[in-house]
């Protein structure tokens, strides 16, 4: 009856054990997909915001080339502007 008894209670802390390493490993693999997940939003903000940084300066380069060419249509551009 006592054997039964120690093998009952080797088993049940084998099984808390095992309950618990499952929950670890788990914990883990949600730890990593969040910090993936993380990962992924950081390299996507920094993608659009390159994007946008580009995106502004091409549009200073188109303004300033239509400003340009609208003061050279109607003869404003100063002589140290004029493109030669």
């Amino acid at each position: 009856m006592e054997f039964l008894i120690v093998i009952g209670g080797i088993a049940l802390v084998a099984w808390g054990i095992n309950k618990f390493y499952n929950g670890y490993k788990l914990t883990a693999t949600k730890m990593a997909m969040v910090k993936a997940r993380e990962q992924e939003e950081l390299e996507i903000r920094a993608a659009r915001e390159l994007h946008n940084r580009e995106e502004k300066r091409e549009h200073k380069r188109r303004t300033r080339e239509m400003r340009r060419q609208i003061e050279d249509e109607l003869g404003e551009t100063p002589p140290w502007r004029r493109r030669r």
